[in-house]
């Protein structure tokens, strides 16, 4: 394999040589396997690899490598091509990147150096081989363990085809082709001998990058559909709360309408100390069970899972006795970026509202969404029990202003902004009022639902 090392270095040369060649194909087949070898297998076939740095037959340590990386890849290989993957890729990498330099590149660019000796550019070649097929995977985007996950879901025979069947032609013809050149043609002078490596090797670049693409298309399919489930399910999930929450306003409109029969009744019979306690009652709740003219605002949203959020939450406030005023003048039926992302922002803000308001002594929210030349705005204040929220880390995970420590659930409102720099927020506290002014940018990035 290292004809010109073997036969222009001492002998402690040609053994670190060998030491680094058998190091170097470990770290390929790390890099491209999730099989692991046992240290102590790991050093007693390097024992092994270099006693055959001496021997006459130049393709032996390689044909050993194969045989050592098939022993350890047999348990876990889940079909036969797989396994001739696995085995022969550290190999024949190692190989192609090592022709590639010391035949090809460093010749043509060291040459008029006057470095003649190939030993030199063999050498070159080794040390650069594990940094070069590091950079050469992420450069054709190749995953094995990817391709190997999507190929096995499912149960097949050991011998069907697969993603890596071609693989194994390709190198097992180039592993055929290394051989009769380490025979027959040991200075890859000949031009065939350059043109049949040239089309190997592009084949093996060609197919793997074409892997790693139809690796890329398929996560952006599931991608995709896990996307519109969640998306989905977040609507169900909304359309629920709603009609939840319209039961429990539609039953407490029944109790109410009740209470004032009674109180009726008792007026007539002049019962003071039930009347009065009647009519705190009714003072008291009557912000929760009066129909509320916002469910008509939202009349404006024209997209569906937006307007369910927002009556969910308005219905929610109301069950809480919070007290939610909305103005919506505008006709809202475009998202300024991705829907989920949006809906996902705009609830962590409303939850946020909710959970601080009804903590504070008025209970009071307020929000607005209007359109402003090209942009979105939605601005949405709450009363709080603290006079002013520190704002410093307010968007920190887990950061609280109460004494249990729950989180205000900003962090996901600032991931989404990182996310999207047509987005802005500012925001204020001041005498018991948090308020958020988010602006969403419009310009080509409105979405439909």
């Amino acid at each position: 394999m290292l004809q010109f090392i073997t036969s222009s270095f001492p002998v402690w040369g040609v053994l670190i040589s060998y030491l680094l060649v058998y190091l170097s194909q470990l770290i390929i087949y790390y890099d491209v396997s999730a099989f692991r070898i046992p240290w102590k297998y790991c050093f007693l076939f390097g024992l092994l690899y270099l006693a055959l740095a001496f021997q006459p037959f130049g393709w032996l340590p390689s044909f050993a490598s194969f045989l050592f990386f098939a022993y350890f890849s047999w348990a876990s290989s889940r079909c036969f091509s797989e396994l001739a993957f696995f085995s022969l890729y550290p190999v024949v990498s190692f190989d192609i990147i090592l022709k590639l330099f010391s035949v090809f590149i460093l010749p043509t660019f060291v040459g008029p150096f006057h470095i003649g000796n190939y030993a030199f550019y063999e050498l070159f070649a080794i040390l650069l081989a594990t940094p070069m097929n590091y950079w050469y995977l992420i450069l054709v985007q190749f995953d094995s363990q990817t391709i190997s996950r999507l190929e096995f879901k499912k149960r097949y025979s050991y011998m069907r085809l697969s993603y890596f069947t071609a693989l194994a032609v390709i190198f097992v013809l180039y592993a055929i082709y290394s051989i009769n050149l380490t025979i027959f043609d040991p200075k890859a002078k000949e031009g065939i001998s350059k043109i049949l490596f040239l089309v190997l090797f592009f084949a093996k670049t060609g197919y793997l990058s074409y892997l790693g693409q139809k690796v890329q298309n398929i996560f952006k399919k599931e991608l995709q559909g896990e996307y519109q489930e969640h998306r989905r399910t977040l609507n169900d999930y909304n359309s629920l709360l709603e009609s939840i929450y319209k039961d429990i306003n539609r039953q407490q409109i029944q109790h109410a309408q009740e209470f004032k029969r009674i109180s009726k009744q008792i007026k007539k019979k002049q019962a003071e100390p039930v009347k009065d306690y009647m009519d705190a009652y009714q003072a008291k709740h009557s912000l929760r069970l009066k129909p509320s003219d916002n469910q008509r605002k939202l009349d404006n949203i024209h997209l569906s899972s937006l307007r369910k959020l927002l009556s969910a939450k308005l219905l929610e406030a109301q069950n809480q006795g919070i007290q939610f005023s909305i103005e919506i003048p505008d006709i809202i039926d475009t998202y300024p970026i991705k829907d989920l992302l949006f809906i996902s922002m705009l609830t962590e803000l409303l939850e946020n509202a909710l959970y601080f308001s009804a903590d504070s002594e008025k209970k009071s929210i307020s929000l607005a969404l209007f359109t402003e030349e090209n942009s979105y705005v939605f601005i949405i204040e709450n009363t709080t029990k603290e006079n002013q929220v520190d704002l410093t880390n307010i968007f920190e995970e887990g950061y609280s202003t109460t004494d249990d420590k729950e989180g205000m659930g900003l962090k996901r409102v600032r991931d989404i902004l990182n996310q999207n720099p047509s987005l802005s927020l500012n925001t204020l506290s001041r005498k018991q009022i948090f308020r958020q002014r988010l602006e969403c940018s419009t310009e080509g990035k409105q979405t439909h639902e």
